[in-house]
């Protein structure tokens, strides 16, 4: 490759990174604040749940409010605080104003209503994966959320990282525009899995995209001979549970793990653990819903919440 292409392979390669048309399928029509239908009942039910599963009200929701979703939550990273967005369909302070496609090429693609790049503290990079499906239905259940007038603070990083163009170098090198595919090769509850990890619960914000996780705060899944174990309770115990890292000397603080008992069935649980249990270099039985459902009574945890539950 000569020197003189370089600038015409670079735009090539930020063209189809920053492509937003797969996000053209949702309407550019309809705004968050309009009024919901006695018909869109179904679509917000099942909504409600991909919200739950995405975990999008941990980082919407400031410590202590109680208006979920009003944002203002700062996310600490080492160049300082990042300030979580108002999603409620509030047009003046949330984002009443915006469109159905609007909502997808900021979750999926990382856009504001602008265009501006978004900071990847919003993990856009595993939400790529969500299908329309899904999107669609996260989309009409924020339409029926409260809205809340909150304005929040303005995220200002120091210099340069408050050059929000230089997130496209970011996303040439973390960020792949690919939606989720199935493995032809592999059964359908490993692709739940595949989808569930990559996508929705974003497992690779800790435990990387290559399974090796975080030393002193994400354990390593890769080719990791405990997962690969004839039983699974362990991992099981994990997935329903969570966990905390031993605390050590040069480890004070440890890492610790949310459980997902009450948002993984024992059918996606199972899921969860099969893909587990067979990527990154593992290779191991499936793991079944029954195993899940014992487990889950043996620790006395909940079943997961209904998706009609109150939010």
């Amino acid at each position: 490759m000569s020197l003189s292409s370089l600038p015409l392979v670079a735009g090539v390669l930020l063209y189809q990174n920053g492509n937003t048309a797969a996000d053209n399928v949702a309407d550019n029509h309809i705004l968050m604040s309009q009024p919901l239908t006695a018909a869109d009942a179904d679509a917000v039910k099942r909504g409600h749940y991909i919200a739950v599963a995405g975990d999008c009200v941990a980082c919407h929701t400031a410590p202590e409010s109680k208006n979920a979703f009003a944002g203002g939550y700062a996310i600490s990273t080492p160049f300082g605080g990042i300030y979580a967005s108002n999603i409620t369909p509030d047009s003046e302070t949330g984002i009443g104003n915006w469109t159905e496609r609007d909502f997808y090429r900021a979750v999926r693609h990382g856009k504001g209503k602008q265009g501006e790049n978004l900071y990847p503290a919003m993990p856009y990079n595993a939400y790529i994966k969500v299908s329309d499906e899904d999107m669609h239905d996260l989309w009409m259940y924020m339409r029926s959320v409260k809205p809340v007038r909150s304005a929040v603070p303005e995220t200002s990083l120091p210099f340069p990282y408050n050059i929000r163009l230089a997130m496209m170098g970011w996303n040439l090198l973390f960020f792949d525009n690919q939606g989720f595919t199935a493995g032809a090769a592999k059964s359908a509850e490993w692709n739940r899995g595949a989808y569930l990890v990559e996508g929705l619960e974003h497992c690779a914000a800790c435990h990387n995209s290559d399974g090796k996780g975080i030393p002193n705060l994400a354990a390593s899944l890769a080719d990791n001979p405990a997962i690969m174990a004839p039983d699974a309770s362990s991992l099981i115990t994990t997935v329903l549970q969570g966990g905390r890292g031993a605390v050590t000397h040069g480890n004070p603080t440890s890492g610790a793990m949310p459980g997902f008992a009450w948002k993984l069935s024992d059918q996606q649980a199972a899921a969860v653990a099969t893909y587990i249990r067979n990527s990154w270099g593992n290779a191991a039985p499936a793991v079944t819903a029954e195993q899940v459902a014992e487990k889950r009574k043996l620790l006395k945890l909940p079943a997961r919440m209904p998706e009609d539950a109150a939010p």
